[in-house]
């Protein structure tokens, strides 16, 4: 059975990633996080901000996008660097 009060999102980022969610840093650490989103209308399709970033030779190197969600759905995003030209590339799928 799907919980529809919520999303569960799932990102991939380097090790040493730091993320925020609705511009509100993460805890959790690892190259596999998981979150479970609340919302308050389930039916209601959400925009959900996300940023990444990461530290690579004294240069903060940030990705960002928006994901729509909604109660019931799981997405994720990966995020791969591009280090030759100091961006992160983010992918997300559902």
């Amino acid at each position: 059975m799907t919980d529809r009060s919520a999303a569960i999102l799932v990102v991939r980022v380097p090790q040493d990633a730091t993320v925020y969610l609705v511009d509100q840093k993460m805890t959790l650490t690892g190259t596999e996080r998981r979150y479970r989103i609340p919302l308050a209308d389930p039916g209601k399709e959400y925009t959900y901000p996300i940023r990444i970033e990461v530290v690579r030779d004294g240069k903060t190197l940030v990705s960002r996008s928006e994901q729509k969600v909604r109660g019931g759905q799981r997405f994720e995003v990966a995020v791969a660097e591009n280090v030759d030209d100091h961006e992160l590339v983010a992918v997300a799928k559902r």
